[in-house]
Order: structure tokens, then sequence, then C-alpha cells
């Protein structure tokens, strides 16, 4: 029974051999495409969040940041547009105040005219003076002229006119920001007093020979400048190429 049943199987399979072979070729290639198919799926779905497609997200939020710094660099311009023009109009303001401000700076004239020096001012080295025959510090310029004429260098006024025999007559005149001119070797032919107001480039005396201590100079001005109390160089604040 059993050898008659595996006959007929054998018979069977020799009979449809190409059905069965067909068979298995249509399973096989239908499960190969089931699996392709599946794959094909899978990289589809792996694709939506591929990191390119993060890039270009990440692209478009940049781009989305750089158009918000813009903005933001546009928004602080006009801030500082505002600020600046509120700045304007607080100098508008200042200037309806009354408030004066004088922007000119203080110009010195000339305590002579077309003068040359004798012996500059010089706080660093000694000089030599031929009156007394010594080298000492010279903390003020001696002019001399044709014209022995000598004249206040800024407005101001006199706070005193005094006799020395090594200085002469001396005048001494007060002026602004904390400047003091003094003019010493004059004459006694002073024409202003103590409390006088003068002006830049009055008259205030002449040139003389009557300073003891520096007589071998002849006619001469011993000029000194103070600021604050203390003697400066005058050449800083005068204009000495027109002397």
């Amino acid at each position: 029974m059993i050898v008659k049943q595996e006959n007929k199987f054998i018979s069977f399979i020799k009979k449809f051999w190409i059905y069965i072979v067909a068979g298995f070729l249509a399973i096989a290639i239908s499960v190969t495409a089931g699996v392709m198919v599946a794959i094909n799926q899978r990289e589809d779905v792996v694709d939506v969040v591929k990191p390119g497609d993060d890039d270009t997200d990440g692209d478009e939020g940049d781009n989305t940041g750089g158009d918000g710094n813009d903005n933001s660099d546009n928004d602080n311009d006009n801030n500082n547009e505002d600020d600046d023009d509120d700045d304007k109009d607080d100098g508008d303001d200042d200037g309806d105040s009354g408030e004066v401000v004088n922007p000119d700076p203080i110009v010195f004239g000339l305590p002579m005219i077309n003068a040359s020096i004798i012996q500059d001012y010089s706080n660093t080295k000694l000089l030599y003076n031929p009156t007394l025959d010594r080298w000492e510090a010279h903390m003020y310029i001696d002019f001399t002229a044709d014209d022995l004429s000598v004249y206040s260098v800024l407005d101001g006024e006199v706070i005193s006119v005094e006799y020395d025999y090594l200085t002469g007559y001396v005048v001494k005149i007060e002026h602004i920001d904390g400047f003091i001119s003094t003019y010493g070797s004059l004459s006694e032919s002073v024409t202003v007093k103590a409390g006088d107001k003068v002006s830049k480039g009055q008259k205030i005396g002449e040139a003389s020979n009557l300073a003891g201590n520096s007589s071998a100079y002849g006619n001469h001005l011993q000029f000194t400048l103070l600021k604050d109390g203390e003697k400066i160089d005058p050449n800083n604040y005068l204009d000495l190429q027109e002397k």
C-alpha cells in the first residue's frame, strides 16, 4: 500500500514537475518582491528624518534667525538714531536755556613791539647773569626793543605797582583763569596804579635799566608769567614769532 502511494507520488512529480518548479519560482519571486518592497518602504521612512532634511530645516532656521538679527540690528539703528535726535534736541534746549559757552581760547598779546630776547626763560639749566657774575635759574624773559613801551598782554586788573632796587618798578596784573603777568625793570613813568582795569595791548609803562640785578642789559623788560601762583614758561603762551 505504501509502495503504491510512493509510486503515485513519483508519477505525479514526473507528470507535473514543470508546474511544481514554476510554482516554487513564483513563490520565490513573490517573496523577493515583498522583501524589496519592505526594504524600499523602510528607506523611505529613513529618508524622512535623514540628516539632510535636518540641515535644510536648520538652514531655514538660520535664515529665520538671520532675519531676526537683521531686524534687531535695524531696531538698534533706529533706536540709536532716535537717541541722536534726542541728544540734538537736548543740545538745542541747552542753547535755549541762555547758558553761554565761550569756545574762544585765551590769546595773549606781546609786552613789547618788535622785541628781541636778551635772556630766555629756563627752569632746567642755569644761565649766566653778567650783572651779578653768577649762574642762576632764570624764571622770566628779558626783552628789549627800540620802542621801550610796555603793554599788558591780556585784559585784567592791576593788583600792585612797586619799586625794588633789584627789579626796578614792577607792575603786577591779574587775569582770568589764574594767570598773573609781571612787568619788571620799568622806569618811574608807570601809567597805571593798583585797582586799575587794563585792556590787552594797553600801555602800562616803559622799559629801563633800573633793575639792579640785570642792569648790564641796558633798557629792558623783565617779563614773568604765573599760573595759579606758579611761574610758567611764557614761550608756551606768547606768540613770540610776532615779537
